[in-house]
């Protein structure tokens, strides 16, 4: 006899979240297992907001402060390199910029990647989170 690995009780628990579409950070289901689901794009804004203590006001305004900045341009890189936003104008949109502004951000994160290590770092943190390896594109 096989043991289940995960017992219905938690099966159904996982079919509400995903349905749900919510972001559920650090939900545990299971020992050992969590489960974290991008719903839509701003749940996935929100809950980076959150990690970083970051204003979302803040984050799709126009404040230059570097670690709005730095932020900002992640997320423009996770929404459209993880293919959850496939249009760079959509993301324009969502943070009221032109699509330009998006093209600017995402070179100039991808530039930051190569060489700060801080950088490296916060991308490393929140693609282990979300799970976001299996996304990208191609």
């Amino acid at each position: 006899m096989t043991k289940e690995i995960y017992p219905n009780k938690y099966k159904k628990a996982i079919k509400e979240i995903i349905s749900n579409g919510e972001v559920k950070v650090n939900y545990m289901l299971y020992p050992g297992l969590r489960i974290h689901i991008i719903g839509s794009p701003d749940a996935l804004i929100e809950s980076i907001c959150d990690e970083f203590d970051i204003n979302i006001e803040d984050l799709k305004g126009n404040k230059r402060y570097r670690k709005y900045v730095e932020v900002r341009y992640l997320v423009y890189h996770l929404l459209y390199y993880k293919g959850i936003i496939k249009v760079k104008k959509n993301i324009g949109h969502l943070f009221n910029k032109h699509h330009s502004s998006i093209i600017h951000g995402m070179r100039q994160f991808e530039a930051w990647l190569e060489v700060d290590s801080k950088i490296q770092e916060m991308y490393r943190k929140i693609i282990k989170k979300y799970n976001l390896k299996e996304l990208g594109r191609k």
